[in-house]
């Protein structure tokens, strides 16, 4: 016979690991007296990861821009291209309603052109 069996922590809780966590947390920040070098190294770090988000946040900002740009361009090359599209297709309508005229008649000269030269040849 086979049995699984799950392995528990016993006394402990994602509540209780919270708790601690917070509890070390004001112990590093209360309890605990650290020189002002270390503040102003916390502040100095801080200030310069605040930095580059940034500098970050306005490359993205320029990207963003440039893309918006490039879609309002390409939205209007699109709208002229289907206009230009609409064009085309109306004048396939003309052109298809004058060419089976001619067509026809080219046709059916052709057969009596081929006629004639079969006669001559007889």
């Amino acid at each position: 016979e086979v049995q699984a069996t799950v392995d528990t922590k016993e006394g402990e809780s994602q509540v209780e690991d919270r708790d601690t966590a917070q509890a070390r947390a004001d112990d590093h920040m209360y309890k605990e007296e650290y020189p002002p070098e270390y503040w102003k190294e916390l502040a100095e770090k801080t200030r310069e990861a605040l930095e580059a988000s940034l500098l970050e946040n306005e490359e993205l900002h320029t990207s963003l821009t440039l893309v918006e740009e490039e879609k309002s361009a390409l939205i209007q090359e699109r709208d002229e291209l289907r206009d230009m599209a609409k064009q085309a297709e109306e004048l396939a309508k003309i052109v298809k309603g004058i060419v089976p005229d001619d067509e026809d008649d080219e046709s059916g000269s052709d057969e009596d052109e081929d006629d004639s030269e079969e006669g001559d040849e007889k």
